[in-house]
């Protein structure tokens, strides 16, 4: 999975190279310890894998949760109640097991950003 989510980031980086990308490492928490240190330092467990944040028309932000496409994936509870915080939120919200569907609504997202304009005078 975590190849997936390196793919989708390169994608954003070469096509949107302004953009802010946050990703999750939630699958790095391999141990006790590690899922501890994590949770002192803010991350709460069902946060999507990546998240863009730029400024849209209609939304505060785009996240994702990118689950392994080789089985049928399950949402756990938690990232179920994190997805619809960040969609209550105003952002874009979306799961998915499809590299392609991720790319096509990225893309869709991108459509919608406005960028600061530091040349047009009032």
């Amino acid at each position: 999975m975590t190849y997936g989510i390196c793919k989708i980031v390169e994608y954003i980086r070469k096509g949107y190279p302004n953009s802010i990308i946050i990703s999750q490492c939630g699958e790095n928490q391999d141990t006790t310890h590690e899922r501890m240190d994590s949770c002192k330092k803010g991350y709460t467990s069902g946060q999507p894998d990546f998240f863009v944040a730029d400024n849209h028309l209609k939304f505060k932000g785009f996240c994702a949760e990118f689950k392994s496409p080789n089985i049928k994936y399950k949402i756990s509870d938690n990232e179920e109640v994190m997805m619809e915080k960040y969609y209550d939120k105003g952002y874009k919200c979306m799961i998915s097991n499809n590299y392609d569907n991720i790319i096509c609504e990225i893309n869709d997202f991108m459509n919608g950003v406005r960028i600061k304009c530091d040349h047009y005078e009032n």
